[in-house]
């Protein structure tokens, strides 16, 4: 993605990313707010751009063989009880996010939020070609698509 975006992609530790960004190995680092803020990044790279293009859904998953073990009322209680704990994740994780972004900010760093068509438009191969890669990444595309344009 980064290649399509101008880029070149570097691997490393999250451990080596502030002295990479402190020397000038690298000219950007791609985080999480929390990351920028719990690893101190606005040290060294005061910019923070809201570019959306990765987004880290958390999800809970269970094997077929153990929902069918369980019987209609557990199924419904287990059911009922993990869109509870999505709620409630998706209240703390914002909360985290926002106090670390406050943080950021008390440090001097700056968050902007820059045109992202021009990067959609430059990954826009790349989406394509994982989207068509089958029925069901197709699938899962226009879904991603169809919840993006409700923004």
């Amino acid at each position: 993605m980064v290649k399509y975006m101008g880029g070149t992609g570097t691997a490393m530790s999250q451990s080596e990313v502030y002295t990479a960004l402190q020397q000038g190995v690298i000219d950007a680092g791609e985080n999480s707010e929390l990351v920028y803020s719990d690893f101190k990044h606005y040290e060294v790279a005061k910019y923070y751009s809201y570019t959306r293009h990765i987004v880290h859904p958390d999800v809970v998953v269970a094997s077929t063989n153990f929902l069918d073990s369980l019987s209609a009322e557990d199924r419904k209680i287990f059911d009922q009880l993990v869109m509870e704990s999505t709620d409630y994740e998706f209240d703390t994780f914002k909360d985290a996010v926002e106090k670390g972004k406050e943080e950021a900010e008390a440090h001097g760093a700056i968050f902007v939020y820059p045109d992202t068509n021009e990067f959609r438009e430059k990954c826009q191969p790349l989406l394509d070609s994982i989207a068509n890669q089958s029925d069901m990444t197709k699938d899962i595309y226009n879904n991603v698509e169809a919840l993006r344009n409700q923004d």
